[in-house]
């Protein structure tokens, strides 16, 4: 059986020998999109998991969750990749520990400019055994001078969000999730009243500043990046949690391993933020940011929060990888559920292609078309309404800016910063949070 995927009609190849069949009888979902290559590379169907609306290229933050949760009884949480308005793409990966997986989620992010009004989250299966599946979406949008000199291909994916000193996840007005670190290292208090961040493009939460990690050397890990290494963009906050005398000061330079990233030594304000965002870097999961004194300051480096992201270049169109979306009927996977609809035999699938090939062949030879076959076995559609019967959509949360929906991955362990992707268990202060988001 041959199946032109996106192709509405049948037809006999070049050399008259073998017949491909348009896929409308096959499938009663996705879409199908055409380029400028030969038959059958000339057509592909791709599947949206919605079309969700948004801003025409206003900054935009999409978050999908996936919590396992062991829902398939087979204590062995799927990989698969997600695909954000076939641009960026991340893998959804967990971690070795079965156990673990049934307890956490994974967390993907992406902050990019949509070039139409609405934007699609694409599941992608990559091994016939695992099957895709996802918890929740949420969409929001950003300032205009939020994270600035994004391209409008480029999007930013979300490596770690952390604020030092916190016990507890902190959402701001944007609906970025702030990841607690609790060092071993002084936390220092600011002393100020309030924090002001006028004028800090990427608007830090004015909570988010008021503790800060002190120390003579801090070294931040970036183990969330992959070992070959990516693009990164890095944004620090700082702000001076003193009142500090005459003789006091607090002056520092940022390293990426052995390379100086500011040009201008940082010296926070008392009371005011200040961001420091350098990006294009290259880096590794075994690189490391330090921060290390000037030979006139007296006192140490702080950090209050940082930003790490991957820097995607919207690429997309590449959705390949083994296996098929939707229910295949010999993946043990699938066993246990209740299925409202069986595939049907493979026979009966051979009878409805040759229906088609009967009708290509009288076609070739002038005479009129018949239709194609109206169903192949278990559609695509009726696959993906099956597997969302099983989703655990428990940390779907609505706002006038937000659509939920589902998605799921895995944790660190505690009392670590929020690593890319792995986070523990944190669906009660998600679902709990009563700070709604900025509209």
């Amino acid at each position: 059986i041959n199946i032109d995927c996106g192709a509405s009609e049948s037809y006999l190849d070049s050399d008259k020998v073998k017949l491909w069949a348009g896929d409308k009888g096959f499938t009663t979902t996705g879409k199908s999109f055409g380029n400028s290559l030969k038959n059958p590379l000339n057509t592909l169907r791709f599947f949206p998991l919605s079309n969700i609306p948004v801003t025409k290229s206003r900054k935009t933050l999409v978050r999908t969750l996936f919590f396992y949760g062991n829902y398939d009884d087979r204590s062995s949480a799927p990989s698969f990749d997600v695909v954000y308005d076939g641009k960026h793409r991340e893998t959804v990966q967990f971690t070795n520990t079965p156990q673990l997986n049934n307890r956490v989620i994974f967390i993907s992010e992406v902050i990019y400019s949509p070039a139409s009004e609405d934007i699609s989250v694409c599941l992608i299966r990559t091994s016939k055994s695992d099957v895709p599946f996802i918890s929740s979406i949420e969409v929001y949008g950003l300032d205009a001078d939020m994270y600035d000199g994004i391209g409008p291909d480029e999007g930013l994916l979300r490596r770690k969000l952390v604020l030092y000193g916190f016990k507890n996840i902190k959402r701001d007005t944007f609906g970025r999730l702030w990841f607690p670190l609790e060092p071993n290292e002084p936390v220092l208090k600011t002393s100020a009243s309030s924090i002001d961040i006028t004028g800090v493009p990427n608007k830090p939460p004015a909570n988010v500043m008021a503790k800060a990690l002190s120390q003579d050397i801090i070294t931040l890990s970036t183990k969330t990046l992959p070992l070959a290494g990516s693009q990164i963009y890095l944004a620090l906050y700082f702000s001076e949690p003193k009142s500090l005398g005459r003789t006091m000061k607090r002056s520092f330079n940022v390293f990426l391993d052995d390379k100086q990233l500011n040009s201008v030594p940082i010296v926070p304000v008392f009371g005011k933020a200040t961001e420091f965002v350098t990006r294009d870097i290259v880096a590794t999961s075994k690189s490391q940011v330090f921060f290390r004194s000037t030979s006139d300051s007296t006192l140490p480096p702080i950090v209050n929060a940082m930003e790490l992201y991957s820097i995607s270049k919207g690429v997309g169109g590449d959705y390949g990888g083994g296996g098929q979306s939707g229910d295949d009927p010999d993946d043990d996977r699938n066993k246990g559920r209740n299925k409202k609809t069986k595939p049907k035999p493979n026979e009966d699938a051979r009878l409805k292609f040759e229906a088609a090939k009967q009708a290509a062949t009288a076609t070739h030879q002038g005479k009129p078309k018949s239709k194609l076959p109206v169903i192949l076995g278990a559609s695509l559609g009726s696959a993906f309404a099956s597997i969302s019967s099983v989703f655990v959509a428990i940390f779907c949360k609505r706002s006038q800016n937000a659509k939920s929906q589902s998605n799921t991955e895995p944790a660190t362990s505690t009392g670590s910063a929020a690593e890319a992707g792995v986070e523990p268990l944190v669906g009660e202060q998600l679902a709990s949070d009563s700070k709604p988001p900025r509209k």
